[in-house]
Protein backbone atom coordinates (compact mmCIF):
# COMPACT_ATOMS: atom_id res chain seq x y z
CA UNK A 1 0.00 0.00 0.00
CA UNK A 2 0.86 3.61 -0.92
CA UNK A 3 0.85 6.49 1.66
CA UNK A 4 -0.64 9.33 -0.54
CA UNK A 5 1.84 11.79 0.84
CA UNK A 6 5.44 10.44 -0.19
CA UNK A 7 4.80 6.99 -1.72
CA UNK A 8 6.51 5.35 0.90
CA UNK A 9 5.10 1.73 1.91
CA UNK A 10 1.59 3.19 4.01
CA UNK A 11 0.78 1.34 7.00
CA UNK A 12 -1.83 3.54 8.31
CA UNK A 13 -5.05 3.82 6.87
CA UNK A 14 -7.55 6.72 7.35
CA UNK A 15 -10.94 5.64 10.05
CA UNK A 16 -13.19 7.72 7.41
CA UNK A 17 -12.06 6.05 4.08
CA UNK A 18 -12.93 2.65 5.86
CA UNK A 19 -15.80 3.86 7.36
CA UNK A 20 -16.96 4.90 3.93
CA UNK A 21 -15.78 1.53 2.51
CA UNK A 22 -13.23 2.78 0.22
CA UNK A 23 -10.33 0.74 -1.83
CA UNK A 24 -7.74 -0.38 0.90
CA UNK A 25 -5.32 1.36 -1.47
CA UNK A 26 -6.80 4.74 -0.85
CA UNK A 27 -6.17 6.63 2.60
CA UNK A 28 -2.76 5.22 3.36
CA UNK A 29 -0.20 6.93 5.24
CA UNK A 30 3.75 6.10 6.23
CA UNK A 31 2.79 8.68 9.57
CA UNK A 32 0.77 11.09 11.09
CA UNK A 33 2.81 13.93 9.78
CA UNK A 34 1.97 12.29 5.77
CA UNK A 35 -1.43 12.46 6.98
CA UNK A 36 -1.82 15.80 8.11
CA UNK A 37 0.45 17.43 4.88
CA UNK A 38 -2.63 15.81 2.75
CA UNK A 39 -5.36 16.38 4.51
CA UNK A 40 -6.70 19.94 2.43
CA UNK A 41 -6.84 17.70 -0.82
CA UNK A 42 -7.59 14.32 0.65
CA UNK A 43 -11.57 15.84 2.77
CA UNK A 44 -12.57 16.75 -0.79
CA UNK A 45 -12.46 13.08 -1.32
CA UNK A 46 -14.91 12.60 2.14
CA UNK A 47 -16.91 15.68 1.19
CA UNK A 48 -18.39 14.14 -1.83
CA UNK A 49 -18.27 10.40 -0.39
CA UNK A 50 -21.07 12.44 2.26
CA UNK A 51 -23.00 13.67 -0.82
CA UNK A 52 -23.34 10.67 -2.44
CA UNK A 53 -24.25 8.49 0.36
CA UNK A 54 -27.53 10.68 0.16
CA UNK A 55 -28.04 10.31 -3.39
CA UNK A 56 -27.45 6.55 -4.36
CA UNK A 57 -30.73 6.96 -5.93
CA UNK A 58 -28.77 9.99 -8.01
CA UNK A 59 -27.28 8.28 -11.39
CA UNK A 60 -25.90 11.20 -12.34
CA UNK A 61 -23.71 12.09 -9.09
CA UNK A 62 -22.92 8.49 -9.26
CA UNK A 63 -21.49 8.66 -12.33
CA UNK A 64 -19.42 11.99 -11.63
CA UNK A 65 -18.09 11.08 -8.51
CA UNK A 66 -17.24 7.66 -9.90
CA UNK A 67 -14.69 9.09 -12.42
CA UNK A 68 -13.34 11.49 -9.15
CA UNK A 69 -12.81 8.82 -7.39
CA UNK A 70 -11.28 6.26 -9.97
CA UNK A 71 -9.11 9.43 -11.05
CA UNK A 72 -8.00 9.65 -7.27
CA UNK A 73 -7.06 6.42 -7.39
CA UNK A 74 -5.34 5.88 -9.88
CA UNK A 75 -3.43 9.18 -8.73
CA UNK A 76 -2.19 7.36 -6.07
CA UNK A 77 -0.23 5.12 -8.24
CA UNK A 78 0.91 8.47 -10.22
CA UNK A 79 -1.16 9.59 -13.08
CA UNK A 80 -0.18 8.01 -16.35
CA UNK A 81 2.03 10.63 -18.55
CA UNK A 82 -1.15 11.59 -20.91
CA UNK A 83 -2.90 13.27 -18.00
CA UNK A 84 -1.25 16.30 -17.23
CA UNK A 85 -1.82 17.90 -13.92
CA UNK A 86 -1.01 21.30 -14.57
CA UNK A 87 -3.04 21.60 -17.40
CA UNK A 88 -6.28 24.08 -17.20
CA UNK A 89 -8.76 21.36 -19.11
CA UNK A 90 -9.35 18.39 -19.06
CA UNK A 91 -11.65 16.16 -21.51
CA UNK A 92 -13.79 13.24 -20.32
CA UNK A 93 -15.35 11.17 -22.95
CA UNK A 94 -18.58 8.40 -22.09
CA UNK A 95 -18.83 5.73 -24.65
CA UNK A 96 -22.12 3.78 -24.95
CA UNK A 97 -23.89 6.77 -23.39
CA UNK A 98 -28.23 6.43 -22.72
CA UNK A 99 -30.52 9.34 -22.19
CA UNK A 100 -31.57 8.63 -18.51
CA UNK A 101 -28.23 7.36 -17.18
CA UNK A 102 -25.19 8.66 -17.64
CA UNK A 103 -26.76 11.82 -18.41
CA UNK A 104 -30.44 13.84 -19.07
CA UNK A 105 -29.57 16.08 -21.89
CA UNK A 106 -31.00 19.21 -19.52
CA UNK A 107 -29.46 21.48 -16.97
CA UNK A 108 -29.33 18.77 -14.50
CA UNK A 109 -26.11 17.41 -16.64
CA UNK A 110 -24.47 20.84 -15.54
CA UNK A 111 -24.97 20.35 -12.31
CA UNK A 112 -22.98 16.79 -11.73
CA UNK A 113 -20.39 17.96 -14.23
CA UNK A 114 -19.45 21.86 -12.34
CA UNK A 115 -19.91 19.65 -9.12
CA UNK A 116 -16.97 17.20 -10.82
CA UNK A 117 -14.90 20.19 -12.10
CA UNK A 118 -14.64 21.52 -8.68
CA UNK A 119 -13.82 18.00 -6.71
CA UNK A 120 -11.07 17.65 -9.48
CA UNK A 121 -9.68 21.10 -8.91
CA UNK A 122 -9.89 20.38 -5.62
CA UNK A 123 -8.00 17.15 -4.74
CA UNK A 124 -5.88 16.45 -8.03
CA UNK A 125 -5.64 19.01 -10.77
CA UNK A 126 -5.35 22.69 -8.81
CA UNK A 127 -4.81 25.19 -12.09
CA UNK A 128 -8.07 22.78 -13.81
CA UNK A 129 -10.16 25.74 -15.00
CA UNK A 130 -12.17 23.61 -17.60
CA UNK A 131 -14.30 20.64 -18.35
CA UNK A 132 -14.91 18.96 -21.80
CA UNK A 133 -17.32 16.50 -21.65
CA UNK A 134 -18.50 14.17 -24.89
CA UNK A 135 -21.57 12.26 -24.18
CA UNK A 136 -22.11 9.73 -27.02
CA UNK A 137 -23.65 6.22 -27.75
CA UNK A 138 -26.37 4.67 -30.28
CA UNK A 139 -28.70 5.16 -27.72
CA UNK A 140 -28.65 8.22 -27.92
CA UNK A 141 -32.06 9.85 -29.36
CA UNK A 142 -30.82 13.34 -29.74
CA UNK A 143 -28.68 14.84 -32.85
CA UNK A 144 -25.13 15.90 -32.51
CA UNK A 145 -25.41 18.83 -30.26
CA UNK A 146 -22.82 21.41 -28.14
CA UNK A 147 -23.89 23.43 -24.92
CA UNK A 148 -21.70 25.32 -23.00
CA UNK A 149 -22.51 26.75 -19.37
CA UNK A 150 -19.57 28.59 -17.43
CA UNK A 151 -16.26 26.39 -17.76
CA UNK A 152 -18.11 23.07 -18.61
CA UNK A 153 -18.70 22.25 -22.71
CA UNK A 154 -20.83 19.14 -23.31
CA UNK A 155 -21.13 17.40 -26.30
CA UNK A 156 -24.29 15.28 -27.27
CA UNK A 157 -23.66 12.53 -29.88
CA UNK A 158 -25.27 10.08 -31.49
CA UNK A 159 -22.22 8.01 -32.53
CA UNK A 160 -20.68 4.76 -32.02
CA UNK A 161 -16.41 4.84 -30.18
CA UNK A 162 -15.05 3.91 -33.10
CA UNK A 163 -16.25 6.13 -35.35
CA UNK A 164 -16.55 9.26 -32.69
CA UNK A 165 -12.52 8.65 -31.55
CA UNK A 166 -10.95 10.10 -34.62
CA UNK A 167 -12.97 13.70 -34.05
CA UNK A 168 -11.83 13.78 -30.67
CA UNK A 169 -8.36 15.41 -28.69
CA UNK A 170 -7.04 12.37 -26.27
CA UNK A 171 -4.29 14.78 -24.83
CA UNK A 172 -5.52 15.38 -21.09
CA UNK A 173 -8.64 12.99 -21.43
CA UNK A 174 -10.12 10.07 -19.93
CA UNK A 175 -12.66 7.72 -21.39
CA UNK A 176 -15.37 6.52 -19.36
CA UNK A 177 -17.55 3.51 -20.03
CA UNK A 178 -20.69 2.76 -17.51
CA UNK A 179 -22.23 -0.63 -16.98
CA UNK A 180 -21.03 -2.18 -20.34
CA UNK A 181 -21.25 -5.31 -19.91
CA UNK A 182 -18.92 -7.10 -21.40
CA UNK A 183 -19.74 -11.04 -20.76
CA UNK A 184 -23.14 -10.24 -22.21
CA UNK A 185 -22.70 -8.05 -25.11
CA UNK A 186 -18.53 -8.78 -26.27
CA UNK A 187 -19.60 -8.94 -30.54
CA UNK A 188 -21.48 -5.48 -29.89
CA UNK A 189 -18.55 -4.23 -27.77
CA UNK A 190 -15.27 -6.15 -30.02
CA UNK A 191 -14.56 -3.13 -31.96
CA UNK A 192 -14.75 -0.44 -30.47
CA UNK A 193 -12.69 -1.85 -27.03
CA UNK A 194 -9.85 -3.10 -29.51
CA UNK A 195 -9.99 0.65 -30.40
CA UNK A 196 -9.71 2.01 -27.11
CA UNK A 197 -6.95 -0.25 -25.83
CA UNK A 198 -5.17 1.15 -29.27
CA UNK A 199 -5.52 4.61 -28.17
CA UNK A 200 -3.50 4.34 -24.83
CA UNK A 201 -5.91 6.40 -22.83
CA UNK A 202 -6.82 6.17 -19.07
CA UNK A 203 -10.42 4.50 -19.25
CA UNK A 204 -12.79 4.00 -16.29
CA UNK A 205 -15.05 1.12 -16.25
CA UNK A 206 -18.11 -0.06 -14.07
CA UNK A 207 -20.53 -2.19 -13.95
CA UNK A 208 -23.96 -4.63 -12.26
CA UNK A 209 -23.40 -6.36 -8.99
CA UNK A 210 -25.85 -7.35 -6.31
CA UNK A 211 -25.52 -5.28 -2.95
CA UNK A 212 -23.49 -7.41 -0.26
CA UNK A 213 -19.65 -7.83 0.76
CA UNK A 214 -19.04 -10.34 -2.42
CA UNK A 215 -18.91 -8.60 -6.21
CA UNK A 216 -21.07 -10.54 -8.26
CA UNK A 217 -22.04 -10.27 -12.25
CA UNK A 218 -20.35 -7.90 -14.18
CA UNK A 219 -17.76 -7.82 -11.49
CA UNK A 220 -16.52 -11.11 -11.82
CA UNK A 221 -16.23 -11.03 -15.65
CA UNK A 222 -15.09 -7.70 -17.19
CA UNK A 223 -11.82 -7.01 -15.94
CA UNK A 224 -10.41 -11.15 -17.53
CA UNK A 225 -12.58 -9.77 -20.38
CA UNK A 226 -10.38 -7.44 -20.98
CA UNK A 227 -7.06 -8.54 -19.47
CA UNK A 228 -7.21 -12.20 -21.26
CA UNK A 229 -8.80 -11.38 -24.46
CA UNK A 230 -8.12 -7.63 -25.37
CA UNK A 231 -5.11 -7.83 -23.64
CA UNK A 232 -5.77 -4.37 -21.65
CA UNK A 233 -3.33 -3.30 -19.74
CA UNK A 234 -5.28 -2.55 -16.28
CA UNK A 235 -3.97 0.13 -13.55
CA UNK A 236 -6.50 0.48 -10.86
CA UNK A 237 -8.34 -3.66 -10.38
CA UNK A 238 -11.80 -4.16 -9.70
CA UNK A 239 -12.88 -2.27 -6.46
CA UNK A 240 -16.01 -1.94 -4.65
CA UNK A 241 -17.15 1.64 -5.53
CA UNK A 242 -18.93 3.39 -2.77
CA UNK A 243 -20.64 5.67 -5.08
CA UNK A 244 -22.67 3.13 -6.63
CA UNK A 245 -26.22 3.87 -8.22
CA UNK A 246 -29.46 1.72 -6.81
CA UNK A 247 -30.96 0.33 -9.55
CA UNK A 248 -35.25 0.44 -8.63
CA UNK A 249 -35.76 -1.86 -11.30
CA UNK A 250 -34.15 -4.79 -9.87
CA UNK A 251 -34.02 -5.49 -6.78
CA UNK A 252 -31.04 -6.33 -4.82
CA UNK A 253 -28.64 -5.19 -8.08
CA UNK A 254 -26.23 -2.31 -7.80
CA UNK A 255 -25.23 0.16 -11.01
CA UNK A 256 -22.04 1.25 -11.34
CA UNK A 257 -21.08 -0.80 -8.04
CA UNK A 258 -17.51 -1.24 -8.92
CA UNK A 259 -15.17 0.39 -10.72
CA UNK A 260 -11.18 -0.55 -12.76
CA UNK A 261 -9.40 1.25 -14.67
CA UNK A 262 -7.29 0.26 -18.18
CA UNK A 263 -4.88 2.11 -20.36
CA UNK A 264 -2.91 0.83 -23.30
CA UNK A 265 -1.95 -3.09 -24.22
CA UNK A 266 -0.31 -5.52 -22.21
CA UNK A 267 3.55 -6.25 -23.60
CA UNK A 268 4.22 -7.41 -27.01
CA UNK A 269 4.81 -10.94 -25.37
CA UNK A 270 1.23 -11.46 -24.09
CA UNK A 271 -1.22 -13.84 -25.59
CA UNK A 272 -5.12 -13.59 -25.43
CA UNK A 273 -7.43 -15.94 -24.76
CA UNK A 274 -9.35 -17.24 -28.54
CA UNK A 275 -12.81 -16.61 -28.90
CA UNK A 276 -13.87 -19.84 -28.13
CA UNK A 277 -11.51 -19.96 -25.06
CA UNK A 278 -13.01 -16.85 -23.71
CA UNK A 279 -16.49 -18.34 -24.33
CA UNK A 280 -16.02 -20.98 -22.00
CA UNK A 281 -14.53 -19.17 -19.29
CA UNK A 282 -17.20 -16.76 -19.30
CA UNK A 283 -19.83 -20.00 -19.01
CA UNK A 284 -18.22 -21.11 -15.93
CA UNK A 285 -17.57 -17.81 -14.22
CA UNK A 286 -21.23 -17.00 -14.98
CA UNK A 287 -22.59 -20.48 -13.70
CA UNK A 288 -20.35 -19.76 -10.43
CA UNK A 289 -22.06 -16.75 -10.20
CA UNK A 290 -25.65 -17.63 -10.62
CA UNK A 291 -25.23 -20.94 -8.18
CA UNK A 292 -24.40 -18.20 -5.73
CA UNK A 293 -26.56 -15.31 -6.07
CA UNK A 294 -29.91 -17.59 -6.45
CA UNK A 295 -29.42 -19.01 -3.34
CA UNK A 296 -27.80 -15.84 -1.67
CA UNK A 297 -30.35 -13.06 -3.04
CA UNK A 298 -33.25 -15.34 -4.50
CA UNK A 299 -33.69 -18.65 -2.03
CA UNK A 300 -33.84 -20.74 -5.47
CA UNK A 301 -32.41 -23.83 -4.53
CA UNK A 302 -33.93 -25.27 -8.02
CA UNK A 303 -31.89 -23.02 -10.24
CA UNK A 304 -28.57 -23.28 -7.70
CA UNK A 305 -28.59 -26.85 -7.94
CA UNK A 306 -28.92 -26.33 -11.97
CA UNK A 307 -25.56 -24.40 -12.03
CA UNK A 308 -23.89 -27.02 -9.75
CA UNK A 309 -25.05 -29.78 -12.04
CA UNK A 310 -23.44 -27.85 -15.76
CA UNK A 311 -20.52 -26.66 -13.71
CA UNK A 312 -20.04 -30.88 -13.04
CA UNK A 313 -20.90 -31.79 -16.65
CA UNK A 314 -18.30 -29.53 -17.84
CA UNK A 315 -15.59 -30.78 -15.51
CA UNK A 316 -16.41 -33.84 -16.61
CA UNK A 317 -16.26 -32.81 -20.62
CA UNK A 318 -19.73 -32.82 -21.07
CA UNK A 319 -20.73 -29.53 -21.06
CA UNK A 320 -24.88 -29.60 -21.36
CA UNK A 321 -25.07 -26.78 -23.94
CA UNK A 322 -23.02 -25.39 -27.13
CA UNK A 323 -19.51 -24.06 -25.66
CA UNK A 324 -20.26 -20.58 -28.56
CA UNK A 325 -23.33 -19.78 -26.23
CA UNK A 326 -23.66 -16.24 -24.37
CA UNK A 327 -24.32 -15.39 -20.88
CA UNK A 328 -27.92 -14.74 -22.13
CA UNK A 329 -28.51 -18.14 -23.83
CA UNK A 330 -26.84 -20.15 -20.74
CA UNK A 331 -29.21 -18.17 -18.44
CA UNK A 332 -32.23 -19.33 -20.41
CA UNK A 333 -30.95 -23.04 -20.70
CA UNK A 334 -30.05 -23.13 -16.90
CA UNK A 335 -33.89 -22.12 -16.66
CA UNK A 336 -35.85 -23.37 -18.66
CA UNK A 337 -33.90 -27.39 -18.59
CA UNK A 338 -33.30 -29.64 -15.49
CA UNK A 339 -30.00 -31.40 -15.64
Amino acid sequence: MICEGCHNEGLLKCAKCIDFGLSTRIGRYCSRECQIGCYERHKVLHTFLKIIGTRHSDKRYSCGTTVALALYELALQRLPSTLVINNKSLSVYFFGCKIGFECDHSPADFDMLKFLLDKLKMALFPTLEKLDVVFSGFNMDIGDTTVTQGNVSIRYIRSSCQSLCSSLTFSNAVCVLMNPGFSSYLNEWEEAMNHLVGLNVPTICTGYTHIGDRLTIDAVQDERILRTYFLANILVPTTKNPCFCIDTRIPNILKNGFYYVFQGKQGSGAVGLTKEDLMCTIQVAFLQDLEYSSMQFESNGRLSSNCKKALQLIDAGNCPFPRNYSTKQVDDFIMHNQL
